[in-house]
């Protein structure tokens, strides 16, 4: 993400000075704010990442953290295998970028920092929440078995010996 944070960061400097993109649908939008904004997301975002890499990070509430990276990586790791296929097609359209005022390295680099972000996340959020919640993981869940036998065979065995015991009790009433 620190790629993508510096990019933005020169592009907002870029739209205070009165540059950015003009033609189009940004001619009716403020390039600064809209890259300012992005460079405050982008900053949460690197934030996120340290907060789930680092021991400080378990002070915070983990709802504060859990939830925007499990909603982070449902978005960005779908995105994981669309970015080569993306950029294949786009590379033909890197000269006319260039014409437009951006460099043809801007748009594998900013696909490269999102793809590199989703993975620490896929990667980092398990791992906090294993390290955050120990028991968690040694802990049998409700669906794990504490004997060899599942519970259905114990109910199935359960009923036939209660049939054998009162078939043996109405025999050995008849018999006497």
């Amino acid at each position: 993400m620190l790629p993508y944070f510096v990019i933005k960061i020169f592009w907002t400097v870029e739209g205070l000075r009165g540059g950015g993109l003009h033609g189009g649908a940004w001619s009716t939008l403020n390039w600064a704010a809209i890259n300012g904004m992005t460079v405050g997301m982008a900053g949460v975002a690197i934030l996120l990442g340290l907060a789930l890499g680092r021991r400080w990070g378990e002070r915070i509430p983990a709802w504060l953290l859990l939830l925007p990276a499990w909603i982070g990586m449902g978005f960005l790791v779908s995105m994981i295998p669309l970015l080569p296929a993306s950029l294949l097609p786009a590379r033909e359209d890197w000269e006319a970028t260039e014409s437009a005022g951006l460099p043809s390295w801007e748009l594998p680099l900013i696909g490269l920092s999102f793809t590199g972000f989703a993975l620490g996340l896929a990667v980092a959020a398990p791992i906090y929440a294993r390290q955050r919640w120990p028991a968690a993981r040694s802990s049998p869940g409700p669906w794990a078995r504490t004997s060899p036998v599942s519970p259905i065979q114990t109910a199935v065995l359960a009923s036939s010996s209660r049939r054998v015991r009162s078939r043996t009790a109405c025999s050995s009433v008849r018999a006497s």
